[in-house]
């Protein structure tokens, strides 16, 4: 244990970057303040941090990119670290003239010394030498009891469904803003399967439109078309499937002999498929004659 503390405001309540991370990610961001102080006030590398945070890389790597979509983490030099570390902490150091602020590259420089004297041979009790076996050559951890995947590690999973059902389009569809924004509305409290389901109406809606005329899933997930490609399900709504028939049938017949008498006007027809869908082959009942 190294007996580090680092500075963390009370202000904290009032942003809404981190009050609205969900209760994984939360915990997943507290750890990474540690592991930063730990670590001279940046992250270290991915299979590191795996083993300190006891999670798979896989998981971390997702949990780590929606802490950055979240505007939580920043990379500075190659090197990632929570956003304005040094603005919020406050380390000194003595020098001849007294006491002054420790800047980034001395705290690193100083971090990685320790770190070097640590895991060099060290004196036992009996007078042996002891070597301390670095981090890096520790295996990496595949499970772990406390770090079992979560249903919120499932809604980031989820991305790869989306790209699937998604429609192509012409041009460019990068994948990295599109994973940016999906982190960022899995941070602000969206719900996966409904992004899910309103990328496959989305891909129904525009079947058979110029590929030229397909948004990018960046952009249709930065404005948030969802809810409207695909409303919420109104709650025990019964599911009504349809059935189609055809101009040319009897059944069209009865059903534009019903419509006429109870709705006053004509059946509408899918000029592509000359025919329209109906919930089910035949009116509710046979319409009575008037006497």
């Amino acid at each position: 244990m190294s007996g580090l503390w680092f500075r963390t405001y009370d202000s904290d309540l009032d942003n809404p970057k981190l009050q609205r991370l969900n209760a994984s990610l939360f915990r997943t961001f507290f750890n990474v303040l540690c592991a930063a102080s730990r670590n001279g006030g940046t992250l270290p590398d991915l299979s590191e941090l795996g083993f300190m945070l006891r999670t798979r890389p896989g998981a971390l790597s997702r949990r780590l990119e929606a802490l950055k979509a979240a505007g939580l983490l920043e990379e500075v030099d190659g090197e990632l670290r929570p956003l304005e570390w040094e603005k919020r902490q406050f380390v000194r150091q003595d020098t001849k003239d007294g006491a002054e602020p420790m800047s980034a590259a001395d705290r690193t420089r100083r971090w990685r010394e320790r770190r070097a004297r640590d895991a060099a041979s060290v004196t036992g009790g009996d007078g042996r030498d002891v070597t301390v076996t670095a981090v890096e050559e520790e295996p990496d951890i595949e499970t772990d009891s406390h770090t079992a995947p979560t249903a919120r590690d499932s809604a980031i999973d989820a991305f790869e469904e989306f790209l699937r059902v998604f429609p192509q389009r012409e041009g460019d569809n990068p994948r990295a803003p599109a994973l940016a924004a999906w982190c960022k509305a899995i941070a602000a409290g969206a719900d996966p399967a409904r992004m899910v389901a309103g990328a496959k109406a989305y891909a129904a809606s525009i079947a058979g439109r110029e590929r030229r005329f397909v948004v990018s899933a960046a952009r249709w997930l930065a404005e948030e078309r969802w809810p409207q490609a695909a409303p919420a399900p109104a709650a025990n709504a019964p599911r009504v499937e349809k059935i189609f028939i055809s101009a040319a049938s009897p059944e069209w017949r009865a059903w534009a002999e019903y419509w006429r008498a109870t709705r006053r006007k004509g059946l509408p027809v899918d000029p592509n498929k000359g025919g329209w869908w109906f919930p089910s082959k035949s009116p509710p009942a046979p319409l009575e004659k008037a006497t």
